[in-house]
């Protein structure tokens, strides 16, 4: 027997065995309720999902990729993991009789922050814009929540105004936090803006920006995949010796039931998902960062220095009209137009 006959006869060896244990199954299967079958289904799905996950994870691994592709791929399988969270509320819903599970004690609602979702993008999306205008992907992200004027001076003597309008802005340094006690007074932290990989990681377990991050992705999906497989062959044998027995049956449900609220919410923690608009982590006015948005609404003026100029925002254009009316703020040094502020 030559190798290729071997190889062939192997193949079908694997296929009848297959074909045995499907059938075994098949069988088994026939004593599960309507919300067991619906449940090994649920399990079914979510395997699908990470498996394609594990796929792209694995693509993740070669070195030569840049970070542009990465990206990519994080979004794909950010993308994928958004499908996960909505398996275990869809199975709630569709069961016939969903007081036999119930979710998990710990899984806890994201706290909300003051302002979700500033301009609508998404913590990835900009990292793809930035490396495309080639910047860097990993910095660390502030939103300035006001229509700021930084004032320098020309070579004359005049001014010259930097209008920076209400949008993201990455941080030149990695400055400490300031933060707002109960009396309202400031007061310095020792906290740093996380960059957007710590970001990455708080959100997600899969992250796929280095190959050997990639790989500890590629592992802990294959866990999570054997995990689901074994359940999936055990339960309709487990089910058959607890029978007559509803509470051990609803045992097993809820098994699966809990897992999959783990896969969707790693931790417990209701993540926002990485691929929608997030809201900031810290805020900045004029040069300073602070963890809590107290400003919005008003316009500020610094000097050089970063000292703030008392500054009144309704001054006439050249048009003669004020600048609320006009949409368009003309600086009377002609330096500079600033819209939409």
């Amino acid at each position: 027997m030559n190798i290729s006959e071997a190889g062939k006869m192997l193949s079908a060896n694997m296929q009848r065995t297959a074909q045995t244990q499907e059938a075994d199954r098949a069988k088994l299967t026939k004593i599960l309720t309507e919300d067991e079958r619906k449940t090994d289904k649920a399990m079914k799905k979510a395997q699908d999902i990470l498996e394609n996950m594990q796929k792209l994870a694995v693509l993740a691994q070669d070195k030569s990729l840049g970070d542009l592709d990465r990206i990519e791929l994080q979004i794909e399988i950010e993308d994928l993991k958004d499908n996960l969270v909505m398996i275990p509320d869809m199975l709630l819903d569709d069961m016939n009789n969903n007081k036999l599970v119930s979710k998990p004690a710990n899984l806890k609602q994201q706290e909300l922050q003051d302002w979700a979702s500033p301009d609508g993008s998404a913590i990835l999306q900009r990292a793809r814009d930035r490396v495309m205008n080639g910047g860097k992907w990993n910095v660390r992200e502030v939103w300035r929540s006001d229509t700021e004027i930084f004032v320098s001076h020309d070579e004359y003597g005049g001014e010259v105004w930097e209008v920076k309008t209400p949008g993201w802005y990455v941080l030149d340094d990695d400055q400490n936090v300031i933060t707002r006690d109960p009396d309202g007074q400031y007061a310095q932290t020792s906290r740093k803006v996380k960059t957007v990989r710590e970001r990455l990681e708080w959100f997600t377990p899969y992250v796929v920006m280095d190959s050997e991050s990639a790989e500890k992705s590629a592992d802990l999906i294959q866990t999570q995949i054997d995990f689901i497989r074994k359940w999936r062959d055990e339960m309709p044998a487990r089910i058959q010796d607890v029978k007559n027995d509803e509470k051990a049956r609803a045992g097993i449900m809820q098994e699966a039931f809990s897992y999959l609220y783990e896969l969707a919410y790693p931790g417990g923690k209701q993540n926002p998902s990485v691929n929608a608009p997030d809201s900031p982590e810290a805020y900045i006015s004029g040069y300073k960062v602070y963890d809590r948005n107290y400003f919005g609404g008003v316009m500020h003026k610094y000097d050089e220095n970063g000292n703030e100029i008392p500054f009144e925002p309704d001054i006439e254009t050249d048009t003669g009209k004020p600048q609320e009316e006009e949409g368009e703020f003309y600086a009377e040094t002609k330096k500079l137009v600033s819209k939409n502020f």
